[in-house]
């Protein structure tokens, strides 16, 4: 048998593939054996004449029977070094018959012991594959399709949607959590009426109340609440929609939310210093409840849960049920200075002089340093911010930090960021414009942000 029934072709057969088709070879060894992986290539010497009677033949029969050409031999060992297999056997099979049973035939007269055969140049043993084979192999077969996320549509192969959570509604407002924040790249947004609820719409272009997109939240207001059309207690869902994301009551209001674990949510951090009630996003929120409970004096954010003992007691000379006009009348504006005002009063004042943003109110008589009116053409200013910004930060950085973190953020932690100190910053912010935004615990005096007029 030959050694190509074993899918190798050998010296001699080469050889006799030759002499086969009336080539005398002179010559014939092995120069080069290698191994590469399942296969054994070996390169050939070969030496032979090649006479003038060797010609092409005249039609498709007469090339296949006549004398094998150069060519013949390259096109055979090409097909021996990439295709090994049957293909390679039924080509030759058909050039000619090298293992009719005939030894003489198969050798050509040749001595069969002039040439070694590969299978005496090798190992027996299959060749092992190599550790990186084996486990590339092993990881390929243990790899897992990745799971199929849910189409632009939201829905998963069991129908269920993919959500970016539940929230109840709540007396103060609607907080929806970090993902929803996440979903948006832009700094407001604008709830939609939509026949399924209302949507959550980037920009402030669409009508509708628009919101601020916080770091870790987006927090909606009462006319947020009734464009969804919900009540309190009443539970929403947030379901990505493109760049939008849709807002629907959930069917069965205080339904347990499939996703909870029993708690309370607990991500709003604020609390009333006067009463203890909490679960407020912003200042701004703790000042309406402050309003509304007729509390006394100034409102007071805490920034933790605080204990019955730590609670500021309200002043005896006001009652709840007090107009709250009545305590919050002399009120200053705290973008020019002037005043006093009552609510409505600063409010009118803000729109009719153009002031930017929202009206920022302070409880007494404000010094020029407590303004936060613009002022950074003033080449003195822009002194006095140069002189207290550390030499690392800009005042694009605080910018960029304030943005961060969002409105109504603590000096402290902002000045953390920035890894300065509260008072230089502090004068920093009242010159760019930027102390309206922050809840400064330790600054001169009490101030108030967002004053609006009574419902």
């Amino acid at each position: 048998m030959s050694s190509l029934d074993e899918g190798m072709m050998t010296a001699a057969d080469v050889v006799a593939l030759l002499e086969d088709h009336g080539v005398d070879v002179e010559d014939a060894r092995e120069v080069v054996t290698t191994l590469d992986g399942d296969h054994v290539r070996a390169r050939l010497s070969i030496t032979a004449p090649v006479g003038a009677d060797i010609a092409d033949a005249d039609d498709e029969t007469e090339a296949d029977d006549g004398p094998a050409t150069d060519e013949d031999v390259a096109e055979s060992v090409d097909d021996l070094q990439t295709d090994p297999g049957e293909e390679f056997l039924s080509n030759v099979e058909d050039a000619s018959d090298l293992d009719d049973g005939d030894a003489d035939t198969d050798s050509g007269g040749r001595d069969e012991e002039v040439l070694p055969e590969f299978e005496d140049l090798v190992d027996d043993e299959p060749d092992e594959p190599d550790d990186g084979e084996e486990n590339a192999d092993e990881a390929d077969a243990n790899d897992e399709p990745a799971p199929e996320t849910g189409g632009s549509d939201g829905d998963d192969g069991d129908g269920a949607t993919n959500e970016l959570g539940w929230v109840t509604v709540k007396s103060y407002g609607i907080t929806l959590n970090g993902d929803v924040a996440d979903h948006f790249d832009t700094d407001r947004v604008t709830v939609v009426d939509r026949p399924h609820g209302a949507d959550l719409v980037p920009g402030t272009d669409a009508e509708g109340p628009d919101y601020a997109v916080g770091r870790s939240q987006v927090q909606l207001g009462d006319p947020g609440r009734r464009e969804i059309g919900v009540d309190v207690e009443d539970r929403i869902r947030a379901i990505p929609d493109g760049d939008s994301v849709r807002l629907e009551p959930v069917d069965g209001a205080g339904d347990e939310d499939p996703d909870s674990d029993g708690t309370e949510d607990d991500e709003d951090g604020l609390w009333c210093g006067v009463c203890g009630e909490g679960g407020f996003a912003t200042a701004g929120e703790v000042e309406d409840h402050h309003d509304g409970a007729g509390h006394a004096g100034d409102p007071i954010a805490s920034a933790a849960n605080p204990a019955e003992g730590d609670l500021v007691p309200a002043d005896d000379d006001h009652r709840v049920g007090d107009p709250v006009d009545e305590l919050e009348d002399g009120l200053w504006c705290g973008v020019c200075g002037e005043g006093p005002f009552d609510k409505d009063g600063l409010n009118g004042h803000n729109t009719a002089d153009g002031h930017p943003d929202e009206p920022v109110a302070l409880d007494h008589e404000p010094e020029q340093r407590e303004l936060v009116g613009p002022d950074t053409d003033d080449i003195d200013a822009d002194a006095e911010v140069a002189k207290r910004l550390p030499d690392d930060v800009t005042v694009d950085d605080v910018h960029a930090a304030l943005d961060e973190r969002g409105k109504n953020c603590y000096l402290g932690a902002v000045a953390e960021d920035l890894g300065m100190e509260e008072d230089p910053l502090r004068t920093v912010l009242f010159h760019i414009s930027r102390y309206a935004w922050v809840i400064d615990a330790s600054g001169p005096k009490t101030h108030s942000r967002g004053v609006q007029g009574d419902d």
